[in-house]
Protein backbone atom coordinates (compact mmCIF):
# COMPACT_ATOMS: atom_id res chain seq x y z
CA UNK A 1 0.00 0.00 0.00
CA UNK A 2 1.60 3.20 -1.06
CA UNK A 3 0.58 6.85 -0.53
CA UNK A 4 1.75 9.06 -3.36
CA UNK A 5 2.97 12.36 -1.87
CA UNK A 6 4.60 14.17 -4.81
CA UNK A 7 3.43 17.06 -7.09
CA UNK A 8 4.43 16.85 -10.73
CA UNK A 9 6.55 19.60 -12.30
CA UNK A 10 5.95 19.76 -16.04
CA UNK A 11 7.00 22.35 -18.65
CA UNK A 12 4.66 25.09 -19.89
CA UNK A 13 2.20 24.46 -22.72
CA UNK A 14 3.98 26.65 -25.23
CA UNK A 15 7.21 24.66 -24.97
CA UNK A 16 5.42 21.36 -25.16
CA UNK A 17 3.23 22.30 -28.10
CA UNK A 18 6.31 23.38 -30.01
CA UNK A 19 7.64 19.84 -29.67
CA UNK A 20 4.25 18.22 -30.18
CA UNK A 21 3.69 19.12 -33.78
CA UNK A 22 2.36 15.68 -34.55
CA UNK A 23 -0.85 16.41 -32.63
CA UNK A 24 -3.69 17.54 -34.85
CA UNK A 25 -5.71 19.08 -32.02
CA UNK A 26 -4.54 21.52 -29.37
CA UNK A 27 -5.99 21.13 -25.88
CA UNK A 28 -9.03 23.28 -25.22
CA UNK A 29 -7.85 24.18 -21.73
CA UNK A 30 -4.98 26.71 -22.00
CA UNK A 31 -3.58 25.50 -18.66
CA UNK A 32 -3.14 21.94 -19.95
CA UNK A 33 0.41 20.85 -20.74
CA UNK A 34 0.92 18.19 -23.41
CA UNK A 35 3.76 15.88 -22.43
CA UNK A 36 3.67 13.28 -25.18
CA UNK A 37 1.90 10.24 -26.52
CA UNK A 38 1.25 6.78 -25.15
CA UNK A 39 0.72 3.70 -27.29
CA UNK A 40 -0.34 0.21 -26.33
CA UNK A 41 -3.34 -2.05 -25.97
CA UNK A 42 -5.11 -1.67 -22.63
CA UNK A 43 -3.16 1.40 -21.51
CA UNK A 44 -6.39 3.39 -21.24
CA UNK A 45 -7.67 1.01 -18.55
CA UNK A 46 -4.90 2.10 -16.14
CA UNK A 47 -4.48 5.17 -13.98
CA UNK A 48 -1.35 7.04 -15.11
CA UNK A 49 0.60 9.41 -12.88
CA UNK A 50 3.75 11.51 -13.12
CA UNK A 51 5.66 11.96 -9.87
CA UNK A 52 8.89 13.98 -9.48
CA UNK A 53 11.52 12.05 -7.57
CA UNK A 54 12.56 15.01 -5.43
CA UNK A 55 9.53 14.89 -3.18
CA UNK A 56 6.48 16.57 -4.70
CA UNK A 57 2.91 15.42 -5.20
CA UNK A 58 2.00 13.38 -8.28
CA UNK A 59 -0.23 14.67 -11.07
CA UNK A 60 -2.73 12.54 -12.96
CA UNK A 61 -2.22 12.14 -16.70
CA UNK A 62 -5.27 12.51 -18.92
CA UNK A 63 -5.37 10.33 -22.04
CA UNK A 64 -7.13 11.40 -25.25
CA UNK A 65 -7.41 8.85 -28.05
CA UNK A 66 -5.89 10.14 -31.28
CA UNK A 67 -8.14 9.78 -34.36
CA UNK A 68 -7.21 6.96 -36.73
CA UNK A 69 -4.26 5.95 -34.53
CA UNK A 70 -5.70 2.84 -32.86
CA UNK A 71 -4.37 2.41 -29.32
CA UNK A 72 -2.41 5.67 -29.37
CA UNK A 73 -3.28 8.43 -26.90
CA UNK A 74 -2.22 11.98 -26.29
CA UNK A 75 -0.96 12.39 -22.72
CA UNK A 76 -1.87 15.61 -20.93
CA UNK A 77 -1.46 16.86 -17.39
CA UNK A 78 -2.73 20.05 -15.76
CA UNK A 79 -0.40 20.96 -12.88
CA UNK A 80 -1.18 23.92 -10.66
CA UNK A 81 0.99 27.04 -10.62
CA UNK A 82 3.94 25.82 -12.70
CA UNK A 83 5.65 27.20 -15.76
CA UNK A 84 8.65 26.28 -17.89
CA UNK A 85 11.10 28.51 -16.00
CA UNK A 86 10.39 26.62 -12.77
CA UNK A 87 11.22 23.22 -14.22
CA UNK A 88 14.84 22.18 -13.57
CA UNK A 89 16.88 21.00 -16.55
CA UNK A 90 17.76 17.76 -14.74
CA UNK A 91 14.20 16.68 -13.93
CA UNK A 92 13.72 13.02 -13.06
CA UNK A 93 10.23 11.62 -12.64
CA UNK A 94 8.51 8.33 -12.04
CA UNK A 95 5.83 7.35 -14.51
CA UNK A 96 3.34 5.18 -12.64
CA UNK A 97 0.64 2.95 -14.10
CA UNK A 98 -1.88 1.61 -11.61
CA UNK A 99 -4.20 -1.28 -12.45
CA UNK A 100 -6.58 -3.49 -10.51
CA UNK A 101 -3.91 -5.99 -9.49
CA UNK A 102 -0.54 -4.39 -10.17
CA UNK A 103 1.45 -1.19 -10.20
CA UNK A 104 4.19 -0.42 -12.74
CA UNK A 105 6.82 2.27 -12.13
CA UNK A 106 9.30 3.53 -14.70
CA UNK A 107 11.88 6.35 -14.40
CA UNK A 108 11.55 9.25 -16.82
CA UNK A 109 13.76 12.19 -17.77
CA UNK A 110 11.82 15.33 -18.66
CA UNK A 111 13.11 18.61 -20.06
CA UNK A 112 11.18 21.73 -21.14
CA UNK A 113 9.88 21.37 -24.68
CA UNK A 114 10.39 17.62 -24.75
CA UNK A 115 7.83 15.25 -26.26
CA UNK A 116 7.70 11.80 -24.69
CA UNK A 117 7.06 8.67 -26.74
CA UNK A 118 5.83 5.94 -24.42
CA UNK A 119 5.05 2.34 -25.34
CA UNK A 120 3.07 -0.03 -23.10
CA UNK A 121 3.18 -3.77 -23.79
CA UNK A 122 3.33 -7.00 -21.75
CA UNK A 123 2.90 -5.02 -18.53
CA UNK A 124 6.06 -3.04 -19.26
CA UNK A 125 6.70 0.61 -20.03
CA UNK A 126 9.33 1.64 -22.58
CA UNK A 127 10.28 5.25 -23.21
CA UNK A 128 12.28 6.00 -26.34
CA UNK A 129 13.52 8.97 -28.29
CA UNK A 130 16.38 10.68 -26.46
CA UNK A 131 19.50 9.06 -24.97
CA UNK A 132 18.43 9.77 -21.38
CA UNK A 133 15.17 7.87 -21.61
CA UNK A 134 16.67 5.06 -23.69
CA UNK A 135 19.24 4.59 -20.92
CA UNK A 136 16.56 4.66 -18.21
CA UNK A 137 14.45 2.10 -20.05
CA UNK A 138 17.50 -0.11 -20.58
CA UNK A 139 18.48 -0.19 -16.88
CA UNK A 140 14.87 -0.78 -15.83
CA UNK A 141 14.45 -3.74 -18.18
CA UNK A 142 17.88 -5.18 -17.30
CA UNK A 143 17.17 -5.00 -13.57
CA UNK A 144 13.84 -6.73 -14.11
CA UNK A 145 15.46 -9.53 -16.13
CA UNK A 146 18.19 -10.10 -13.53
CA UNK A 147 15.66 -10.11 -10.71
CA UNK A 148 13.42 -12.59 -12.53
CA UNK A 149 16.41 -14.82 -13.32
CA UNK A 150 17.48 -14.90 -9.67
CA UNK A 151 13.99 -15.66 -8.37
CA UNK A 152 13.39 -18.38 -10.96
CA UNK A 153 16.79 -20.11 -10.81
CA UNK A 154 18.25 -19.11 -7.45
CA UNK A 155 17.43 -22.40 -5.72
CA UNK A 156 19.55 -24.31 -8.26
CA UNK A 157 22.53 -21.93 -8.22
CA UNK A 158 25.62 -22.17 -6.02
CA UNK A 159 27.45 -19.24 -4.40
CA UNK A 160 29.67 -18.66 -7.47
CA UNK A 161 26.70 -18.62 -9.83
CA UNK A 162 24.73 -16.20 -7.67
CA UNK A 163 27.74 -13.90 -7.27
CA UNK A 164 28.25 -13.92 -11.03
CA UNK A 165 24.61 -12.99 -11.61
CA UNK A 166 24.74 -10.16 -9.05
CA UNK A 167 27.90 -8.75 -10.69
CA UNK A 168 25.87 -8.26 -13.87
CA UNK A 169 24.10 -5.34 -12.21
CA UNK A 170 27.43 -3.49 -12.23
CA UNK A 171 28.42 -4.66 -15.72
CA UNK A 172 25.15 -3.54 -17.27
CA UNK A 173 25.80 0.00 -16.04
CA UNK A 174 29.05 0.15 -18.02
CA UNK A 175 27.30 -1.19 -21.11
CA UNK A 176 24.41 1.28 -20.97
CA UNK A 177 26.54 4.33 -20.14
CA UNK A 178 28.99 3.37 -22.88
CA UNK A 179 26.33 3.08 -25.55
CA UNK A 180 24.05 5.96 -24.54
CA UNK A 181 25.57 9.40 -23.99
CA UNK A 182 23.14 10.46 -21.28
CA UNK A 183 23.27 13.42 -18.91
CA UNK A 184 25.42 13.20 -15.77
CA UNK A 185 22.32 13.18 -13.57
CA UNK A 186 20.85 10.25 -15.50
CA UNK A 187 24.13 8.32 -15.33
CA UNK A 188 24.23 8.88 -11.57
CA UNK A 189 20.66 7.65 -11.28
CA UNK A 190 21.45 4.52 -13.31
CA UNK A 191 24.41 3.65 -11.08
CA UNK A 192 22.36 4.12 -7.94
CA UNK A 193 19.43 2.17 -9.39
CA UNK A 194 21.65 -0.80 -10.28
CA UNK A 195 23.58 -0.77 -7.01
CA UNK A 196 20.56 -0.51 -4.68
CA UNK A 197 18.75 -3.19 -6.72
CA UNK A 198 21.73 -5.53 -6.42
CA UNK A 199 22.00 -4.92 -2.67
CA UNK A 200 18.28 -5.47 -2.25
CA UNK A 201 18.57 -8.87 -3.92
CA UNK A 202 21.69 -9.75 -1.93
CA UNK A 203 20.02 -8.93 1.38
CA UNK A 204 17.16 -11.32 0.54
CA UNK A 205 19.23 -14.21 -0.84
CA UNK A 206 18.37 -16.65 1.97
CA UNK A 207 14.67 -16.20 1.22
CA UNK A 208 15.03 -16.15 -2.57
CA UNK A 209 17.25 -19.21 -2.82
CA UNK A 210 15.86 -21.04 0.22
CA UNK A 211 19.48 -21.64 1.23
CA UNK A 212 20.26 -20.44 4.70
CA UNK A 213 23.61 -18.68 4.90
CA UNK A 214 24.19 -18.37 1.14
CA UNK A 215 25.01 -14.67 1.45
CA UNK A 216 27.55 -15.52 4.14
CA UNK A 217 29.14 -18.06 1.79
CA UNK A 218 29.50 -15.37 -0.86
CA UNK A 219 31.01 -12.97 1.67
CA UNK A 220 33.39 -15.56 3.14
CA UNK A 221 34.60 -16.47 -0.34
CA UNK A 222 35.64 -12.90 -1.00
CA UNK A 223 33.49 -12.77 -4.14
CA UNK A 224 33.32 -9.19 -5.40
CA UNK A 225 29.76 -8.16 -6.29
CA UNK A 226 30.30 -4.52 -7.23
CA UNK A 227 33.78 -3.97 -8.73
CA UNK A 228 34.81 -0.50 -7.63
CA UNK A 229 35.96 2.00 -10.24
CA UNK A 230 37.16 5.54 -9.63
CA UNK A 231 34.35 7.64 -8.18
CA UNK A 232 32.16 4.54 -7.99
CA UNK A 233 32.75 3.47 -4.39
CA UNK A 234 29.38 2.51 -2.82
CA UNK A 235 29.93 4.72 0.21
CA UNK A 236 30.61 7.74 -2.01
CA UNK A 237 27.79 6.79 -4.39
CA UNK A 238 25.21 6.92 -1.63
CA UNK A 239 26.45 10.25 -0.29
CA UNK A 240 24.02 12.25 -2.39
CA UNK A 241 20.36 13.31 -2.06
CA UNK A 242 19.59 11.29 -5.19
CA UNK A 243 20.34 8.10 -3.26
CA UNK A 244 17.17 8.76 -1.26
CA UNK A 245 15.12 8.15 -4.41
CA UNK A 246 15.67 4.45 -3.69
CA UNK A 247 14.02 2.73 -0.72
CA UNK A 248 16.93 0.36 0.15
CA UNK A 249 19.40 3.24 0.63
CA UNK A 250 18.73 3.89 4.31
CA UNK A 251 19.01 0.20 5.19
CA UNK A 252 22.19 -0.21 3.12
CA UNK A 253 23.90 2.72 4.84
CA UNK A 254 22.89 1.44 8.26
CA UNK A 255 24.38 -1.95 7.39
CA UNK A 256 27.65 -0.26 6.41
CA UNK A 257 27.96 1.47 9.77
CA UNK A 258 30.03 -0.27 12.47
CA UNK A 259 28.23 -2.76 14.69
CA UNK A 260 28.59 -0.71 17.86
CA UNK A 261 26.57 1.48 20.20
CA UNK A 262 24.02 3.89 18.78
CA UNK A 263 26.25 6.84 19.65
CA UNK A 264 29.23 5.30 17.84
CA UNK A 265 27.08 4.51 14.80
CA UNK A 266 25.77 8.07 14.67
CA UNK A 267 29.33 9.36 14.99
CA UNK A 268 30.41 7.22 12.02
CA UNK A 269 27.42 8.40 9.99
CA UNK A 270 28.12 12.07 10.62
CA UNK A 271 31.85 11.59 9.98
CA UNK A 272 31.68 9.72 6.68
CA UNK A 273 28.67 11.28 4.94
CA UNK A 274 28.47 14.90 3.77
CA UNK A 275 24.98 14.97 2.25
CA UNK A 276 22.76 16.47 4.92
CA UNK A 277 19.53 14.95 3.51
CA UNK A 278 21.16 11.50 3.69
CA UNK A 279 22.53 12.07 7.20
CA UNK A 280 19.14 13.33 8.36
CA UNK A 281 17.19 10.41 6.85
CA UNK A 282 19.48 7.75 8.33
CA UNK A 283 19.71 9.53 11.71
CA UNK A 284 15.93 9.73 11.75
CA UNK A 285 15.60 6.00 11.09
CA UNK A 286 18.08 5.14 13.85
CA UNK A 287 16.53 7.46 16.43
CA UNK A 288 12.98 6.32 15.74
CA UNK A 289 14.13 2.72 15.98
CA UNK A 290 15.42 3.52 19.48
CA UNK A 291 12.20 5.30 20.44
CA UNK A 292 9.94 2.55 19.06
CA UNK A 293 11.78 -0.45 20.50
CA UNK A 294 12.84 0.95 23.86
CA UNK A 295 11.92 -0.81 27.13
CA UNK A 296 10.08 2.10 28.74
CA UNK A 297 8.78 0.00 31.61
CA UNK A 298 12.21 -0.75 33.07
CA UNK A 299 14.70 1.81 31.76
CA UNK A 300 12.83 5.04 31.09
CA UNK A 301 15.23 7.35 32.96
CA UNK A 302 18.35 5.92 31.28
CA UNK A 303 16.68 6.13 27.88
CA UNK A 304 15.68 9.74 28.36
CA UNK A 305 19.24 10.62 29.38
CA UNK A 306 20.63 8.83 26.31
CA UNK A 307 18.30 10.39 23.77
CA UNK A 308 18.80 13.86 25.26
CA UNK A 309 22.58 13.39 25.01
CA UNK A 310 22.45 12.17 21.41
CA UNK A 311 20.13 14.99 20.38
CA UNK A 312 22.47 17.59 21.81
CA UNK A 313 25.74 16.05 20.59
CA UNK A 314 24.64 15.58 16.99
CA UNK A 315 22.38 18.66 16.80
CA UNK A 316 19.32 16.53 16.10
CA UNK A 317 15.71 17.66 16.15
CA UNK A 318 14.35 18.03 19.69
CA UNK A 319 11.16 16.27 18.61
CA UNK A 320 12.97 13.00 19.37
CA UNK A 321 13.18 13.95 23.05
CA UNK A 322 9.54 15.05 23.09
CA UNK A 323 8.45 11.82 21.40
CA UNK A 324 10.40 9.79 23.97
CA UNK A 325 8.90 11.74 26.88
CA UNK A 326 5.41 11.21 25.52
CA UNK A 327 5.96 7.46 25.74
CA UNK A 328 6.42 7.66 29.50
CA UNK A 329 2.79 6.55 29.55
CA UNK A 330 4.04 3.07 28.60
CA UNK A 331 5.82 2.68 31.95
CA UNK A 332 4.27 0.65 34.75
CA UNK A 333 2.30 2.84 37.13
CA UNK A 334 1.77 5.61 34.57
CA UNK A 335 -1.62 7.26 34.26
CA UNK A 336 -3.66 6.91 31.08
CA UNK A 337 -2.39 9.47 28.50
CA UNK A 338 -3.99 12.85 29.07
CA UNK A 339 -3.41 13.73 25.38
CA UNK A 340 -5.72 10.95 24.17
CA UNK A 341 -9.30 11.90 23.32
CA UNK A 342 -11.83 9.06 23.49
CA UNK A 343 -15.24 9.48 21.89
CA UNK A 344 -18.21 7.12 21.72
CA UNK A 345 -19.99 6.37 18.46
CA UNK A 346 -22.14 9.48 18.87
CA UNK A 347 -19.08 11.72 19.14
CA UNK A 348 -19.45 12.30 22.86
CA UNK A 349 -16.19 12.46 24.79
CA UNK A 350 -15.61 9.84 27.48
CA UNK A 351 -13.09 10.67 30.22
CA UNK A 352 -10.91 7.72 31.23
CA UNK A 353 -11.15 8.89 34.85
CA UNK A 354 -14.82 7.85 34.81
CA UNK A 355 -13.61 4.24 35.18
CA UNK A 356 -11.73 5.02 38.41
CA UNK A 357 -12.37 2.41 41.09
CA UNK A 358 -12.43 -0.48 38.62
CA UNK A 359 -9.81 -2.48 36.76
CA UNK A 360 -9.83 -1.62 33.06
CA UNK A 361 -8.96 -4.24 30.45
CA UNK A 362 -8.21 -2.42 27.16
CA UNK A 363 -8.31 -3.86 23.66
CA UNK A 364 -6.69 -1.58 21.04
CA UNK A 365 -7.92 -2.59 17.59
CA UNK A 366 -8.97 -1.43 14.12
CA UNK A 367 -11.62 -2.56 11.65
CA UNK A 368 -8.99 -3.51 9.03
CA UNK A 369 -6.96 -5.70 11.43
CA UNK A 370 -7.60 -9.42 10.83
CA UNK A 371 -5.91 -10.64 14.06
CA UNK A 372 -8.06 -8.12 15.94
CA UNK A 373 -11.19 -9.69 14.48
CA UNK A 374 -10.10 -13.11 15.74
CA UNK A 375 -9.80 -11.85 19.32
CA UNK A 376 -13.07 -9.92 19.50
CA UNK A 377 -15.42 -12.94 19.95
CA UNK A 378 -13.22 -14.15 22.82
CA UNK A 379 -13.29 -10.67 24.36
CA UNK A 380 -17.06 -10.39 24.10
CA UNK A 381 -17.48 -13.82 25.68
CA UNK A 382 -15.02 -13.00 28.47
CA UNK A 383 -16.99 -9.88 29.31
CA UNK A 384 -20.14 -11.99 29.72
CA UNK A 385 -18.47 -14.68 31.84
CA UNK A 386 -16.19 -12.74 34.19
CA UNK A 387 -17.31 -13.40 37.76
CA UNK A 388 -16.75 -9.91 39.14
CA UNK A 389 -18.05 -7.95 36.18
CA UNK A 390 -18.87 -4.95 38.34
CA UNK A 391 -15.18 -4.59 39.18
CA UNK A 392 -13.77 -4.91 35.64
CA UNK A 393 -14.40 -2.66 32.67
CA UNK A 394 -13.76 -4.12 29.21
CA UNK A 395 -12.84 -1.17 27.04
CA UNK A 396 -12.35 -1.50 23.28
CA UNK A 397 -10.53 1.45 21.66
CA UNK A 398 -10.46 1.72 17.88
CA UNK A 399 -7.55 3.49 16.17
CA UNK A 400 -9.40 3.59 12.83
CA UNK A 401 -8.81 6.74 10.82
CA UNK A 402 -12.11 6.11 9.07
CA UNK A 403 -14.81 6.54 11.72
CA UNK A 404 -17.48 5.18 9.37
CA UNK A 405 -15.51 1.95 8.91
CA UNK A 406 -15.32 1.61 12.70
CA UNK A 407 -19.07 2.04 13.07
CA UNK A 408 -19.82 -0.41 10.26
CA UNK A 409 -17.62 -3.05 11.88
CA UNK A 410 -19.29 -2.55 15.26
CA UNK A 411 -22.69 -3.01 13.66
CA UNK A 412 -21.72 -6.05 11.58
CA UNK A 413 -20.18 -7.82 14.60
CA UNK A 414 -22.89 -6.62 17.00
CA UNK A 415 -20.30 -5.38 19.48
CA UNK A 416 -21.50 -4.52 22.97
CA UNK A 417 -19.92 -2.86 25.98
CA UNK A 418 -17.65 0.18 25.95
CA UNK A 419 -16.70 0.93 22.33
CA UNK A 420 -14.63 4.11 22.00
CA UNK A 421 -12.59 5.78 19.27
CA UNK A 422 -9.11 7.34 19.46
CA UNK A 423 -10.30 10.57 17.90
CA UNK A 424 -7.00 12.49 17.66
CA UNK A 425 -4.86 9.46 16.81
CA UNK A 426 -2.55 9.92 19.81
CA UNK A 427 -2.97 6.57 21.55
CA UNK A 428 -0.39 4.58 19.57
CA UNK A 429 2.29 7.24 20.02
CA UNK A 430 1.70 7.78 23.71
CA UNK A 431 1.66 4.07 24.54
CA UNK A 432 4.30 3.10 21.95
CA UNK A 433 1.96 0.65 20.26
CA UNK A 434 3.65 -0.78 17.18
CA UNK A 435 1.20 -3.57 16.42
CA UNK A 436 -2.40 -4.48 17.09
CA UNK A 437 -4.32 -5.98 18.69
CA UNK A 438 -2.76 -4.65 21.87
CA UNK A 439 -4.08 -5.45 25.34
CA UNK A 440 -3.43 -3.52 28.55
CA UNK A 441 -4.73 -3.54 32.13
CA UNK A 442 -5.09 -0.46 34.35
CA UNK A 443 -5.63 -0.70 38.10
CA UNK A 444 -8.40 0.87 40.18
CA UNK A 445 -6.44 4.14 40.42
CA UNK A 446 -6.11 4.44 36.66
CA UNK A 447 -2.44 3.42 36.60
CA UNK A 448 -0.90 1.05 34.08
CA UNK A 449 -0.59 -2.42 35.63
CA UNK A 450 0.07 -4.75 32.65
CA UNK A 451 1.50 -3.30 29.44
CA UNK A 452 1.48 -6.66 27.60
CA UNK A 453 -1.65 -8.23 29.03
CA UNK A 454 -2.91 -11.70 28.16
CA UNK A 455 -5.08 -11.92 25.05
CA UNK A 456 -8.78 -12.77 25.33
CA UNK A 457 -8.06 -16.00 23.43
CA UNK A 458 -5.91 -17.15 26.36
CA UNK A 459 -9.25 -17.98 27.94
CA UNK A 460 -9.06 -19.36 31.46
CA UNK A 461 -5.64 -17.83 32.16
CA UNK A 462 -6.95 -14.29 31.61
CA UNK A 463 -10.14 -15.06 33.49
CA UNK A 464 -8.14 -16.26 36.52
CA UNK A 465 -5.93 -13.17 36.42
CA UNK A 466 -8.86 -10.76 36.35
CA UNK A 467 -10.66 -12.70 39.08
CA UNK A 468 -7.56 -12.61 41.26
CA UNK A 469 -7.11 -8.86 40.74
CA UNK A 470 -10.69 -8.05 41.64
CA UNK A 471 -10.53 -10.16 44.78
CA UNK A 472 -7.55 -8.20 46.11
CA UNK A 473 -8.16 -5.16 48.27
Amino acid sequence: MMKIMNRCRIAAMGCMLAAAGTFAQHPSNPATLVIGELQGEGCDSLLWLFMPMDGQKADTVRLTRLPSRGNTFRMEVTPEGWNASQMPRDSLFSMIAIGASRQIIHPVSLCPGQLLKVAFADHQITIGGDADNRALSAITQKNMRLSRQLWENGEKMDADGIASLLREYRLCVDSIVGSEHCRAAVEQYIRLFAYTSMRGQYDNLDFITKKKGISQQIEDGGRELWPVAEGDDPLRMLDTPMALYFNPTTRIIMQMLPKASLEERLEALHSHYNSQPVVKRVSDQMMWSLITNFDYGNHYDEGLALISHLTQRFSLDTTYVEAFKKRRYATKGAAFPAEVTLNDRNGKRVDFSSFRGKYVYIDVWASWCVPCMREIPHLQQMEKEIANGDDVVFLSISIDQDVKAWKRKMDSMQLHGYQLHDTDGQLSNCLNITGIPKFLIYDREGRLLHYDALRPSSGEKLKQLLTKLTSEQ
